[in-house]
């Protein structure tokens, strides 16, 4: 087994990569040191076979697993939420605001279904990226917008 960790200074942007024949014990050993949830990180396998002697090969895996930015995490986490709803969009714009995120669903079809009977949905769909946010030590508030919503705010923060 051999282990490399490369880290960049700015963020929590960890990367581990990891040589071994067991997938499972290895994914587990590296969320346990870097005190971290499945779903905060990337996990990517590769099956490596190398050649020992002529008709020997020793098969093993890479695992390269990643830490997700908070920007991605957040995001991926609203796409889940929007398409539990169907509510289909174009993408999601992800900026810093007066010490907030806002997370800005651009040209979506169905508006009247994403901000729901006086604004409910948007509102509950707020609410629970929050929480998530703050489950991840996420120290930002979380702010869902639309187009339509986005000027009414801009005046607001």
């Amino acid at each position: 087994m051999r282990r490399k960790i490369e880290q960049n200074s700015s963020r929590l942007n960890k990367t581990i990569i990891i040589e071994s024949k067991d997938i499972d014990k290895e994914i587990f050993k590296a969320l346990d040191g870097l005190k971290i949830k499945r779903v905060k990180v990337n996990i990517k396998v590769e099956e490596i076979i190398k050649k020992r002697f002529i008709f020997l090969k020793e098969k093993s895996n890479r695992i390269i697993i990643s830490v997700k930015s908070d920007k991605e995490y957040l995001i991926e986490n609203l796409e889940r939420f929007l398409k539990a709803l169907d509510i289909e969009y174009n993408n999601i714009d992800y900026s810093i605001k007066n010490n907030s995120i806002v997370l800005t669903i651009v040209e979506p079809k169905t508006r009247e279904k994403l901000i729901g009977k006086h604004g409910k949905t948007i509102q509950s769909l707020e609410y629970l990226v929050n929480k998530i946010a703050q489950s991840n030590n996420i120290k930002h508030n979380i702010i869902i917008t639309n187009e339509c919503r986005k000027s009414v705010l801009a005046s607001k923060y």
